[in-house]
C-alpha cells in the first residue's frame, strides 16, 4: 500500500508543478503584452500627463484552467499599476488573457483612474491604426473594394463617400 500511496502522491505533485509552471508562462506573456500595449498606447500616455508610461511589476495575478471534453482553457488575470515617466498621475491596470488549446488567445487590458474613469487599452488609444497599412487606388472594377469614409448629411450615401482601394499590406509588428 506504500508504493501506490507514494506514486499517486508523486503523479499529484507533478501535475501541480506543471500547472504552477504554466501558470507563471501564463502570467509572463500576459503581462508582455499588457506591457506593450500600455507604452504605445495613446489615451493611457495622456491620461498619465504625458511622456513614457511606465509599468510596474505584477502587484496580483491568478490563473484558472478547466478541460472539457479535451479542449483546455485558461483564463489568467493580473493586475499592475501604470505611470508616467513625466507625470504624476497612475492608473490601475487589469488585465485578462483567455486562451484555448488551439492556440487563440484574448488579451483585454483596462486601465483604471484616480478619478474612476476606466477605457481599454489598446496600444493605440484614439482609433490609429498604430501599424502601416499601405493603401494605392484599385482598377475600377466591380472586383475592387470599397471603403466607407464617413456617411453624408441626410442620411444618402453619394459616390464621394466611398474611397475605392486595395489592402497591399497591412502589419501590426510587436517590437
Amino acid at each position: 500500500m506504500g508504493r501506490v500511496a507514494t506514486g499517486v502522491i508523486n503523479n499529484i505533485a507533478g501535475q501541480i508543478a506543471e500547472g504552477m509552471s504554466e501558470m507563471q508562462t501564463n502570467v509572463e506573456e500576459a503581462y508582455e503584452i499588457a506591457r506593450r500595449k500600455c507604452e504605445r498606447d495613446a489615451k493611457l500616455r495622456d491620461a498619465l500627463g504625458g511622456g513614457e508610461v511606465v509599468v510596474g511589476p505584477v502587484t496580483m495575478q491568478s490563473s484558472n484552467s478547466m478541460n472539457v471534453n479535451g479542449k483546455r482553457s485558461d483564463v489568467t488575470r493580473i493586475g499592475m499599476i501604470a505611470s508616467s515617466s513625466t507625470g504624476s498621475n497612475i492608473a490601475s491596470i487589469a488585465v485578462t488573457m483567455e486562451s484555448v488549446t488551439t492556440g487563440s488567445k484574448n488579451v483585454t487590458v483596462v486601465a483604471t483612474l484616480r478619478s474612476g474613469e476606466q477605457f481599454e487599452v489598446d496600444g493605440v488609444g484614439g482609433g490609429g491604426v498604430g501599424g502601416n497599412v499601405d493603401v494605392v487606388a484599385g482598377p475600377s472594377s466591380s472586383s475592387s473594394s470599397s471603403i466607407s469614409s464617413g456617411g453624408s448629411g441626410a442620411g444618402g450615401v453619394s459616390d464621394d463617400d466611398f474611397i475605392e482601394g486595395e489592402i497591399i499590406e497591412a502589419s501590426f509588428e510587436d517590437e
